[in-house]
């Protein structure tokens, strides 16, 4: 076992003896990039202009992709004349997804939240892909215990630098220690794709021609759902339903100890409501003054934009809705359970997706919902298909769980892996 010794860095514990432990800024050289004035659609041409990376497009690849989502435009770049990125630099985030990395193969410009990293040796750049994973311990930490770093953090922020010679061999084993890890993830994502797309088929399937095989059919009359059995018939939410409507179309004032959720599209999509980490809460004051949408537990909330039609059911929580969250309320006797696999299919998105032809923003209206068309079988029969749905798809959606748990359990073992390595309490 080689001789290690103390770092003198309490998050980083030892090190081998021959490694140095020292500043970024006394290995590496770095810039960062800039944002032009957004109010000056001159300064952007997405058509014609030059790559311009954001933190959008750092995702989890080592290199950047072959477009990026905005451009700077010639305009820009011949009044300001803004520092170029060259090829072969890393890149680096420092805020909001803090810590991601890629490099760039091609000479781009950045925005003002990423830093790029250039050295003499191609292999410190390699090893700092990898190392750079150390740079978030030297950030501070705002009240909410969020990571904050900035150009100066960064140049100061204490590394590992081993010998050149161990730089290549440590990069070379994690290139390809992690490009396995990486192939099983893609094929484990390949198939939660595939089990998606299967549930999906499934339940169009059954919410179209039934559980009977056998049974008669007729001409639905709509082109992208075809036959339906004969005894079925075809009616629209507002046949069924008591209330369809939106949330409040402007910002509340929040309070964190408050405790009614403010409700956005991004809660809506599981079985029941998701309040994540960021959801805003407001306190009943404050809630007491907006109208309350009318919401039963036989409600389905409904996400209306960005990714529109995402369901869930209403389980009696304390909410106000979002302009970005809708809700149908059906009659007392209509069975959810159905309406909520209805909408989970292909006919239902292809209607959503129709209803927004030729509209610049992606947004389900309240009129859509109203006329949107449901095939609907008598009530025993929608029983039996969710009783049916209920059971095939809980199992699949175990098993894209467990898929999913694997998935998180080796992105866990890679950074684990990563950080053992690159601090040397790993020897390659």
């Amino acid at each position: 076992m080689r001789e290690m010794k103390d770092s003198g860095l309490p998050w980083l514990g030892i090190v081998p003896l021959k490694w140095e432990v020292r500043k970024v800024k006394h290995y590496y050289r770095m810039q960062t990039g800039f944002t032009p004035n957004t109010k000056n659609d001159d300064f952007y041409d997405d058509l014609n202009g030059k790559d311009w990376v954001t933190i959008g497009d750092l995702c989890d690849s080592r290199f950047i992709p072959p477009n990026t989502s905005r451009h700077v435009s010639k305009k820009y770049i011949d009044i300001f004349n803004p520092p170029i990125v060259r090829r072969g630099s890393l890149l680096y985030s420092f805020k909001l997804s803090v810590g991601q990395v890629a490099f760039a193969d091609r000479d781009v410009y950045t925005n003002e939240a990423i830093v790029s990293f250039t050295a003499d040796n191609e292999d410190c750049l390699r090893f700092l892909f990898y190392s750079s994973c150390l740079i978030i311990e030297n950030a501070n930490e705002n009240i909410y215990g969020a990571k904050l770093l900035n150009q100066k953090l960064i140049k100061n922020a204490y590394i590992v630098y081993p010998p050149l010679e161990e730089q290549k061999k440590i990069a070379d084993f994690l290139d390809f220690k992690c490009s396995q890890i990486d192939s099983i993830i893609e094929k484990q994502k390949r198939i939660i794709e595939k089990l998606k797309e299967y549930k999906t088929s499934l339940i169009t399937e059954v919410v179209t021609k039934g559980l009977d095989l056998n049974v008669e059919m007729k001409d639905s009359g709509i082109k992208h759902i075809g036959l339906i059995p004969a005894s079925w018939k075809i009616t629209k939410f507002k046949q069924i339903c008591n209330a369809i409507g939106d949330g409040i179309h402007s910002t509340p004032k929040y309070d964190e100890g408050g405790d009614v959720h403010f409700i956005n599209g991004n809660n809506i999509g599981n079985a029941y409501l998701v309040f994540k980490e960021d959801t805003n809460t407001i306190n009943d004051e404050e809630f007491m003054t907006y109208k309350r949408p009318f919401l039963t537990n036989n409600s389905i909330l409904i996400s209306l934009n960005g990714s529109y039609g995402k369901t869930s059911f209403y389980n009696g929580e304390k909410i106000l809705l979002g302009k970005s969250a809708g809700y149908i309320t059906l009659k007392n006797d209509e069975n959810k359970r159905y309406v909520r696999y209805y909408l989970q299919s292909i006919p239902a998105r292809l209607t959503m997706d129709l209803s927004l032809l030729g509209s610049t923003v992606a947004n389900l209206s309240l009129r859509t919902l109203k006329d949107f068309v449901v095939i609907y079988p008598s009530k025993d029969v929608q029983n039996k298909i969710v009783e049916y749905l209920d059971c095939v798809c809980h199992k699949l959606d175990s098993n894209i769980e467990r898929k999913h748990r694997m998935i998180n359990k080796l992105q866990e073992y890679k950074k684990s892996l990563i950080y053992e390595v690159v601090t040397g309490k790993r020897e390659v």
